[in-house]
């Protein structure tokens, strides 16, 4: 479990287990891109092309791991926080006060405007992804159905033959 990640003076760490995983909390996001089969490079440069996202873009890994950032992708100062263990988010004077699953709270300077943007395009990424699975299902069904009729009239041919 992963609430969020930042810079410490060691390196990337996540909380709330305070692992040390990479040099910079940029780079634990690239692995788990590179866990997850893909660059964090190509996931932002096609989902900027296909959802016509400008800055920000949430970075879908998995169902587990899908995370919004406080400021510039590359900001030292950057904290990547984890959507799904969101559980609750109040907007406050210095920006949102985010509660975490496990209760843990953390305030980060991001309007809920900006916030409620971030939401909604979380929700579009994660409609599109289930579409491509059920498109990628039925293509497979049709490819097995197609196999299947292959085999049979490859059946029949034979015993055709007499063999």
């Amino acid at each position: 479990m992963i609430n969020y990640i930042k810079n410490d003076f060691d390196g990337g760490m996540t909380y709330p287990n305070k692992e040390l995983i990479e040099r910079s909390a940029l780079g634990v996001i690239k692995k788990l891109c590179m866990r997850n089969l893909f660059t964090l490079e190509g996931y932002l440069k096609a989902t900027k092309k296909t959802f016509n996202l400008g800055y920000k873009v949430p970075i879908y890994i998995n169902d587990h791991h899908i995370f919004i950032y406080t400021k510039a992708l590359k900001d030292y100062d950057n904290i990547f926080i984890n959507y799904t263990e969101i559980k609750e988010v109040k907007s406050n004077k210095f920006g949102i006060e985010i509660t975490f699953n496990n209760l843990e709270k953390i305030e980060v300077k991001l309007s809920i405007k900006n916030y409620k943007r971030l939401v909604m395009t979380i929700f579009s990424l994660y409609k599109y992804k289930e579409s491509l699975v059920w498109m990628h299902f039925h293509q497979l069904s049709l490819d097995i159905v197609h196999h299947t009729h292959v085999i049979i009239i490859d059946e029949k041919t034979i015993n055709n033959k007499g063999v």
